[in-house]
């Protein structure tokens, strides 16, 4: 397995990505999760996305207790995760909307969103397909 290091990569990109599951042979790491200091990786594809909420920073939701330690600061974050991504979903007419998966809360930390993915990227068409939603903001 190739191992590809975002923050290392891109540092201070403000740009965020999806990693689309697949069996690639490569994974993302990124260091999420605020203070704690996560180091967690996904195996998929790449792909450059927009910043669903600029404003929205779920630093403020908890940053290093969003993780399965702390099951009601991690359940209100995805919360208001999920509200993030629907006015995003609700905002235009996008080939490529996406949810938050709470069937993998676990997952869950901050710049670190379990997400599936309705809708096309080039040729390929995804319905309710996993990814993970990241950002190179970790709040530490």
């Amino acid at each position: 397995m190739i191992e590809i290091i975002l923050y290392e990569s891109f540092p201070l990109n403000e740009i965020p990505f999806l990693i689309v599951s697949a069996k690639t042979g490569v994974s993302y790491e990124n260091q999420v999760g605020g203070h704690s200091c996560a180091h967690v990786s996904y195996e998929g594809f790449l792909v450059p996305f927009a910043d669903i909420a600029p404003r929205f920073d779920d630093c403020e939701l908890g940053c290093g207790d969003i993780n399965p330690d702390n099951p009601g600061t991690q359940r209100f974050a995805a919360n208001q995760i999920a509200k993030a991504i629907l006015d995003y979903n609700d905002s235009g007419d996008w080939k490529l909307k996406f949810d938050f998966d709470y069937s993998r809360l676990s997952e869950l930390k901050e710049d670190w969103w379990p997400v599936v993915i309705t809708g096309t990227i080039g040729n390929t068409r995804f319905d309710k397909h996993p990814a993970i939603y990241t950002r190179m903001q970790n709040c530490d």
